[in-house]
């Protein structure tokens, strides 16, 4: 049996931190399981910034809108309520402006999400890897009444619906390979001027590898998302509309607060590569993590 010390690291170093702007599951969901009466909480800040970004699928500028910053602030929390299920919160408040132009900033909470994740599968091998199984759905809704039809955005006002399969491999020496892939459903938004408009559905896939070294943990993922069908940006189409593509690489590191028991700095990225209708941004996050259990310890 797993020692409580060991137990305890090993607690530490496993959980999902970098959070996605849009309150993408990217950032919510991973391939490990908290495990019964062990949670793990978060809080958040992360800066993201672009000038280029994507007119369907062109690159280009705006200098009336100069470089769109955005800071968020966000709180995580993830627990196991058995050892085979998760429950997972988060919500973000998030502030966005354009540096150049008469847009407004945008300075609210965004939306609220509520995952639960299943493990249905657990098997090991006889060179000590294991193979999980997971399936996970969850729902996100909007916290307050931001503007959602405008290029300084902070969400789309939809409430979305989101189910997931993930897949882990785990090797003896810690290093694993995930592969997750999700459909999200969206509800449609009110814009401004009295229209309802339909916001896309859109498929979502991520893949992601890493492993632990002492007290040490890192990762490196990519995420493409496609969505169904949209619009794309012009004169008069709403922003919620649009057909929202894109695909992006980042990473996380982690290391626990030496002296400062269960807690732990996380620091993360992440890059857009391509896409439609959306930003070509850069991000970067750092979370203090703080660990606690209430299952009973183990015992050698």
């Amino acid at each position: 049996m797993i020692s409580t010390q060991k137990n305890r690291i090993f607690i530490l170093l496993l959980f999902p931190i970098l959070f996605i702007n849009h309150s993408q599951a990217q950032g919510l969901l991973d391939g490990f399981m908290r495990g019964k009466g062990n949670f793990v909480t978060a809080l958040s800040y992360s800066n993201e910034s672009y000038d280029t970004y994507f007119v369907g699928d062109n690159k280009t500028q705006n200098p009336n809108l100069g470089t769109i910053k955005t800071n968020s602030f966000g709180i995580f929390v993830a627990g196991g309520v058995t050892d085979y299920l998760d429950v997972i919160v988060s919500a973000p408040y998030i502030s966005a402006k354009a540096t150049q132009g008469f847009m407004s900033d945008q300075d609210d909470f965004q939306d609220i999400s509520l995952f639960l994740k299943g493990r249905f599968l657990n098997r090991s091998f006889e060179n000590s890897a294991t193979l999980s199984l997971m399936a996970a759905g969850g729902l996100s809704t909007p916290l307050s009444d931001y503007i959602a039809d405008s290029p300084v955005s902070i969400g789309n006002q939809s409430t979305q619906w989101d189910g997931r399969l993930i897949a882990q491999y785990r090797f003896s020496q810690g290093i694993f390979v995930a592969a997750q892939t999700g459909y999200i459903k969206r509800g449609n938004a009110t814009v401004d001027r009295g229209l309802e408009v339909s916001v896309p559905d859109a498929w979502d896939y991520i893949l992601r590898t890493g492993g632990s070294y002492k007290k040490w943990y890192a990762d490196a993922w990519l995420q493409h998302q496609n969505s169904r069908n949209g619009t794309n940006i012009g004169p008069g189409v709403p922003f919620p509309s649009n057909d929202i593509d894109f695909t992006r690489i980042g990473f996380t590191l982690y290391h626990p607060i030496p002296k400062f028991e269960n807690f732990g700095i996380a620091l993360g990225g992440g890059f857009t590569l391509s896409g439609t209708n959306i930003g070509k941004s850069n991000r970067f996050s750092a979370s203090l993590v703080y660990n606690f259990s209430f299952a009973a310890p183990s015992i050698d």
